[in-house]
């Protein structure tokens, strides 16, 4: 998941996955998602990974792709579902202008 300085995200999932994932983003705060919680005996934590990911990749919008990129090309199994969007380089996604 990315989330922009507004707080707008784009997630990347396996489509069985999104749906749930979207229902606990919509509803929890990120400040309890980075704690930890618990929605429907499924345990989510997100880690914030923002300094890492901007001293290896930077901060403009194109580094999305890349960061996709490296996550397939790492387990392109585990990360299958990130194939049609490298395809299509469809990763421009929905953040604000």
């Amino acid at each position: 998941m990315f989330i922009d300085d507004l707080g707008h995200h784009t997630l990347y999932c396996s489509d069985v996955r999104h749906n749930f994932l979207r229902q606990v983003i919509q509803k929890f705060p990120y400040r309890s998602l980075e704690e930890g919680i618990t929605f429907r005996e499924h345990h989510v934590k997100l880690q914030n990974i923002t300094i890492s990911m901007t001293e290896k990749y930077g901060t403009e919008l194109p580094m999305m792709t890349q960061v996709l990129h490296d996550l397939y090309k790492r387990s392109p199994r585990q990360y299958d579902f990130l194939a049609k969007f490298l395809q299509n380089q469809q990763t421009n996604s929905y953040y604000a202008p």
